[in-house]
């Protein structure tokens, strides 16, 4: 009895950086980005496309982002016609975008 008692400590000490390893790793990928742009104006053209530059950080290289169709447009939780864009002074907004196309899927305006 006295001998079980110390090898199950011991085996289940063994086996446990076994069950780590076999654990599945996951890798983090990043899905979407977002930079913050306190003067956003932006024009539409009759496709309802732009392609604007920004910096997503103060030590960041600039990135080319496209607003498409697709993109949603949003205010205060509410959503707005994509055409607004058009009609609206310079006010602050949260672009969200794919890091590997630049494409625009959410904007977020502030004001």
């Amino acid at each position: 009895m006295m001998f079980t008692q110390k090898i199950i400590p011991i085996l289940i000490a063994a086996a446990l950086p076994l069950a780590v390893n076999a654990a599945p790793r996951h890798k983090l990928s990043t899905i979407e980005m977002a930079v913050e742009m306190p003067a956003f104006e932006v024009r539409l053209d009759a496709m309802h496309s732009a392609q604007l530059s920004a910096t997503p950080c103060d030590h960041c290289k600039a990135v080319t982002l496209q607003i498409d169709s697709s993109t949603k447009l949003t205010h205060h939780g509410q959503s707005l016609d994509l055409d607004s864009l058009n009609d609206a002074a310079a006010q602050g907004a949260t672009l969200f975008y794919l890091p590997e196309s630049g494409r625009v899927t959410r904007i977020q305006l502030w004001h």
